[in-house]
């Protein structure tokens, strides 16, 4: 089958080591619309005055990007801590993960890795821009289950022909036990109707349920809510 998008940048970048065709971010775009309070290269702009570093705090932000900078280091008091580079296409922006933001989140702070980030925005008289100091970091498909309000299916029951409903169980199967509706728009002919699956089929969003539903016969469409 036919690549999708997400998968076909990533084999541009396992094969050439860069990205080709196109920016993992793209694949998202519409998504983190709903999971960001901007795009980076406007969220300085849309901000407040940049803050003296002699001011505490900051204005609470969610930023999402890909990781195309990371470096680690060693505090005084002996642990760990990160910077990141946030890219999403539009511009780029550095995250500090420090200590114990660190411990809790460093299993997925890996470089070409998509992530969501929680914090507080300040503005870096060293560096001459903003910068955030991460509270929380979440991957995407963590930060999908925590903003979804429901997947979305279009059926064609004719398309989809007797084995459709046995298709779609079997698909949905490995993703149950998340917290997420499956709702699904059935058409048949001149029939209509909208079914929302019981309890016990409340699944896990992921780029991985997506593709699967996408590939059923009879699935005219496939996608996230928020």
């Amino acid at each position: 089958p036919v690549w999708e998008a997400a998968e076909r940048v990533a084999q541009d970048k396992e094969v050439l080591g860069l990205y080709l065709t196109g920016h993992p971010v793209t694949h998202y775009k519409a998504e983190l619309g709903k999971l960001v309070s901007g795009r980076l290269g406007s969220l300085a702009a849309n901000g407040s005055e940049p803050v003296p570093r002699r001011r505490k705090g900051g204005r609470p932000v969610t930023v999402a990007g890909l990781v195309v900078a990371l470096r680690t280091r060693n505090t005084q008091s002996g642990g760990r801590m990160a910077f990141l580079t946030l890219d999403d296409r539009t511009g780029r922006i550095e995250c500090a993960v420090y200590p114990e933001v660190f411990k809790q989140y460093r299993h997925l702070l890996v470089k070409d890795s998509l992530l969501v980030v929680n914090g507080t925005l300040d503005y870096d008289e060293f560096l001459g821009g903003y910068k955030v100091t991460a509270e929380k970091v979440l991957d995407i498909d963590e930060a999908r289950m925590a903003a979804a309000r429901r997947v979305f299916l279009q059926v064609d029951g004719v398309a989809g022909g007797a084995d459709m409903v046995a298709g779609l169980e079997q698909v949905l199967e490995p993703f149950r036990g998340g917290d997420c509706p499956v709702l699904v728009d059935y058409r048949a002919g001149s029939a209509r109707a909208l079914l929302k699956f019981g309890e016990q089929w409340r699944v896990r969003p992921s780029d991985d349920l997506l593709r699967r539903l996408r590939g059923l016969q009879g699935v005219a469409e496939a996608r996230i809510e928020y």
